[in-house]
Parts: structure tokens; C-alpha cells; sequence
């Protein structure tokens, strides 16, 4: 079984025809590749982004909260203050109301 020129050479063509779409396909795919690396890098600059502007949302949270905190004691502060205020006034009217109320007998 001795190949003939022909054959040989209809391989050899076969051989060099996929020589040929490797090669295609390997600089596609290093197209692709280093599309990909540039997607990559830069997903992860809008990731370092988003977890910055994270970052301070929560930190704008934390200082949402402690003001919040802060002005509810002061709101509890004032509502007790007033509160006692208003007790003093009412014994104050009880009084006044109480001393008119015996004026107004003995008068």
C-alpha cells in the first residue's frame, strides 16, 4: 500500500486546512480573550465604585440613626419638661381656683 502523490497531497491539504481554522479560531479566541480581560477590569472598577458609594450610604445610615437617637432623647428631655411645666401650672390653677372659691364664700 504505497500512497500515491495525489493522496498525499489531498491529505496534506486536509492536514493544512485545519492548521489553518486553528489558527483562526486561536486569534478569535485571544480576541475574545482580551475583550473579556477588559470587561473584567472594568467590573471591577464599578464594583470598587458601588462598594464605596456603599460604604457611605451606611455610614450616612449610621449618622441618620444616631442623630435620630440623639433627637429622640431631647425630644423625651422636652416632652418630660413640659410635662412637669404643665403639672405646676394645673396645682397652680387647682390653687388660684380653690383660694377664689373661699374668697367668694367669705365675701
Amino acid at each position: 500500500m504505497t500512497n500515491s502523490g495525489g493522496t498525499g497531497e489531498s491529505r496534506l491539504d486536509q492536514i493544512e486546512a485545519i492548521l489553518q481554522l486553528t489558527a483562526e479560531r486561536a486569534a478569535e479566541n485571544a480576541i475574545a480573550i482580551q475583550q473579556n480581560t477588559v470587561a473584567i477590569q472594568e467590573n471591577r472598577q464599578q464594583l470598587q465604585r458601588t462598594m464605596l458609594a456603599v460604604e457611605r450610604l451606611a455610614n450616612a445610615q449610621m449618622e441618620i440613626v444616631r442623630a435620630f437617637d440623639e433627637d429622640r432623647q431631647r425630644f423625651e428631655q422636652t416632652q418630660a419638661s413640659t410635662n412637669a411645666a404643665l403639672e405646676r401650672i394645673d396645682r397652680i390653677m387647682d390653687y388660684l381656683m380653690r383660694r377664689d372659691g373661699e374668697r367668694g364664700v367669705e365675701g
